[in-house]
Parts: C-alpha cells; structure tokens; sequence
C-alpha cells in the first residue's frame, strides 16, 4: 500500500473516530448515512455490468464499489473522499489487491467569500460534462463516449483549483482555474496520466434549462507515446433538459506537435421519456485521430451508434441496456450488447 493511500485511510479513520460518539444518526437510500452531530455523511455507488462484444467473451463483472465520505468542520471547510474499488470481480478473474483499489477523489473546498472557493487535492478533471458528472447512476447508458475516456484527456488531477460563481442577466456564470503537478503528487498515477496541467472551465447558464460550457486544456502527458510534449486541447459542450427530454452534446479538439496525438471527436445525444420511468437513449460518436489505448497505438477514423433504454424504478436506482453499432477497423469501438444496473447507496 502507497504512503498516499495509507494517509487516505487514516483520514477517514480520523473522521470515523470522531463520529463515534454519537448518538442520532439516520440512513436514506441513495443518500447515505448522515451523522448530524459531526456534519458527516457516508454514502457511495455500485455498478454492475456485462459486456458482450461480437469478437470478444462476454464479460460480467463488478465494475466499481464506490465509497463517499463528506465532512464538513466548519462553514468555510468542506472535506470529500471517494475509495473505489475497480474491476474488483469479474468473470476474466477475480482480484482483490491494491491494483484494483484506487483513491479516486479526496480534497478540501476552502470557502474564501461567496463569490470564490479553493480546491485543493485530487479531484475530476474539469473537461466537458460527462468527465464531472462521474458516476454510473447518474449517466444514462453503460459505455461512456469516446471522446471522455482517459486516452483523450486524464480523467483526475492532482492540485489546485480556483472556483468562481456569479449572476449575469439573472444568470449563473460559473468559472475554473486548476493546475496540476501530478508527477509530484499522485505516486500511484496511471500510465495515462498528467505530468502537468494547467486548466480553464466555464459554465453559462444560457436559458433556464439550457448550459453552455467552454474547457481548455494545456498538459504534458506520462504516457511515453507522447514524448512529453505539450498537448492543447479546446471543448465545447452543451445541455439542455426539460420535463425528461434531454439533449447533450460535446465537442474537443486536442492538438499536440507535428500531429502526434491530435484528436478531434464529438458526440450527440437525446433522452426521451416513455412513461413508467423508462427512457429512450439514442448517441452518435465520432473520432478521428491518434488513439492511444490499453498500450496499443491506433490512427482511425470511427463513427458509431447507440440506441438504449434506460429504466429507474427508483430516484438512486438505474437499470441500463443498449447496443452500439460500432467500427470495424477500431479497436476501441467495437460492436455490442451492454447492460448494467447500479445504484447510490
């Protein structure tokens, strides 16, 4: 075990002991175990999957067993942790060690005023919409796109992050500024993972129900493909949600030096409500590039489909199937059937 994720432990310990001594305590399912005397909550997520690719085995496994600890001190002092267990059981084999144990979130927001707060510590890089949003309860199908997977972008930074929020013509503005110096700071980093960054999110609220956002991404990669050159990357994203129709689309462009890595890609997706709390989910994907994944190099053009259902018989609870219609000549967007159920607890 890391000396990272030795102190991740004993955080949460420390904030578990001082919880001990009380006495009134109440559960809900999908929002945790709250403990009011010490402002704690204790919560998390399970996702279960099967995968059934048309040139592959299937695949069922536990993908994610998802930890949440908020502790708030203070006014000015909000705590979070995630632990996460990873592919901890699957029908490939079944591993419990630290390879599938990960600290995917822990950091402290320092309320500075009203206006700004400070980030400080592991947190989800802010690129996009997906990429925030995180967990699998709170997505609407089992794959995530292609544009949001770590080979594009890493999905965590390690650092510090200055939010913003303000009221222009009645609406919200919201505004990130994060550096990352994840070379120094996560000892159990991915192979594609950031040595460095330097990042800007905004977030307009344009309409009542409908955001427009605007990331951009300076970074050095650890993946060696990448010759620690400096990777730029643009995105524009946008949302729009009303009486259960949604409409999302995202949109990068990551430039690097003499083309090596350059990637542009989007998706466009549509949720439409069928009563009795199902949902049609309907994607289109589209890449073109050079993708690096699981150490095998790929420069492909991909376009591919998804049509799904989704059904939440409860608020926490969702229960998901699709089929993408997927790219021949990638290995990364294979044809298949998917399915999942996962659930806040």
């Amino acid at each position: 075990m890391t000396s990272f994720q030795k102190c991740t432990l004993l955080f949460c310990y420390s904030v578990l002991a001082m919880a001990e001594q009380s006495i009134n305590y109440n559960y809900h399912w999908g929002r945790g175990l709250k403990i009011p005397e010490a402002n704690l909550t204790i919560g998390g997520y399970a996702h279960f999957s099967y995968e059934n690719f048309e040139r592959q085995s299937d695949i069922a496994k536990i993908d994610d067993l998802s930890l949440f600890i908020t502790w708030n001190p203070s006014s000015q002092l909000h705590l979070f942790s995630e632990l996460e267990f990873e592919d901890a059981v699957s029908t490939e084999g079944t591993e419990f060690s630290q390879k599938t144990f990960f600290v995917e979130r822990l950091y402290a927001d320092i309320l500075i005023n009203e206006t700004f707060s400070l980030r400080l510590g592991k947190f989800l890089t802010p690129v996009g919409i997906w990429n925030t949003i995180h967990a699998a309860p709170l997505v609407w199908t089992t794959t995530r796109p292609l544009i949001t997977e770590d080979f594009i972008f890493p999905a965590h930074s390690n650092g510090l992050m200055l939010n913003s929020q303000f009221i222009i013509n009645n609406q919200n503005l919201e505004f990130s500024i994060y550096a990352d110096n994840s070379q120094h700071l996560d000892p159990h980093k991915k192979d594609i993972s950031f040595k460095n960054a330097l990042g800007l999110r905004v977030n307009y609220e344009i309409l009542d129900h409908m955001h427009l956002g605007f990331s951009y991404l300076a970074f050095k990669n650890q993946a060696k493909f990448y010759s620690s050159s400096r990777n730029h990357l643009f995105g524009i994203d946008l949302i729009w949600k009303k009486k259960g129709v949604e409409l999302q689309a995202e949109f990068i462009h990551r430039r690097a030096p003499k083309q090596r890595g350059n990637e542009t890609g989007l998706y466009l997706q549509t949720v439409l409500p069928l009563g009795h709390h199902f949902s049609a989910v309907g994607r289109y994907e589209f890449l073109e590039g050079t993708h690096l994944k699981d150490n095998i190099l790929e420069n492909s053009t991909i376009h591919l489909g998804i049509a799904g259902l989704a059904w939440r018989p409860y608020s926490p609870m969702v229960l998901k199937v699709e089929y993408r219609f997927g790219s021949d000549n990638s290995s990364i967007a294979q044809s298949g059937f998917f399915a999942s159920v996962s659930t806040f607890f």
